[in-house]
């Protein structure tokens, strides 16, 4: 790192927490290296956002931090790699206008918390790699090149097919290894596939729809729904039974 790049002191709190996030993260964690979400908060215990900083940086300043969802206690995240020098202004560039916690929720919900691409929601496994799935919100049409700002022009995509590359191998592997799953799935599932294709997104069901939305409440949320759902199945059965 040049010393234009240098970061300031990640200690000093006259600093704001994002720029104190980025200068943590290269000075104390490093490139390439592991880290995780506990040492994040023992460094910044009296920030309450500080995770939202992470994501800013990700989603708005082109640093590749990999989260390992689900992962035992210690290290389940890495810097892959440092994005724009956030305590530079001169040198600093938004990759995109900024997208608020509401819209962003938004366009999650319009797009059933999935992949518009691939259909995967947030942390199932990607067939290629195995780790979990990470969800983004992205502009269809870029803004450098005349895209507006608007939710309208914004879609969810996972980090595989914002990247746009696949970890399968050569273009011959990869070939192999999709046409060996595709044609190995029964029949009425390779019905369901070939009209995915022929529209080029997948149509997820009503029930994977409201598994979908359901996973993104709350605990406390998630125990209304549930009895909800439980008193529903309870009053149905009866009506069945007295018929």
């Amino acid at each position: 790192m040049d010393a234009a790049r240098k970061p300031p002191d990640w200690r000093d709190t006259k600093v704001g927490t994002k720029v104190r996030a980025a200068a943590w993260l290269a000075t104390v964690v490093g490139e390439g290296n592991m880290f995780s979400r506990k040492q994040l908060h023992e460094a910044f215990p009296d920030v309450a956002n500080i995770d939202r900083r992470l994501r800013d940086l990700r989603g708005d300043y082109g640093w590749d931090i990999k989260v390992f969802r689900g992962a035992p206690e210690g290290a389940d995240m890495q810097l892959v790699k440092i994005g724009d020098p956030v305590w530079d202004p001169a040198r600093t560039r938004r990759s995109r206008p900024l997208v608020s916690a509401a819209e962003r929720m938004w366009i999650l919900e319009r797009d059933g918390f999935r992949c518009t691409s691939c259909g995967i929601s947030a942390g199932e496994s990607h067939l290629d790699s195995g780790d979990p799935a990470q969800l983004y919100v992205r502009h269809v049409v870029p803004i450098s090149e005349g895209g507006k700002a608007g939710v309208e022009n914004m879609v969810t995509l996972c980090n595989s097919c914002n990247a746009g590359v696949r970890a399968l191998g050569d273009s011959a592997a990869r070939l192999a290894k999709v046409s060996r799953y595709v044609c190995d799935l029964p029949a009425r599932q390779q019905t369901i596939l070939l009209a995915w294709m022929a529209k080029g997104e997948r149509s997820p069901s009503p029930v994977e729809r409201a598994w979908a939305m359901y996973r993104h409440l709350s605990p406390e949320l998630q125990k209304i729904v549930r009895q909800k759902l439980a008193d529903e199945v309870e009053r149905t059965a009866d009506a069945e039974t007295e018929v």
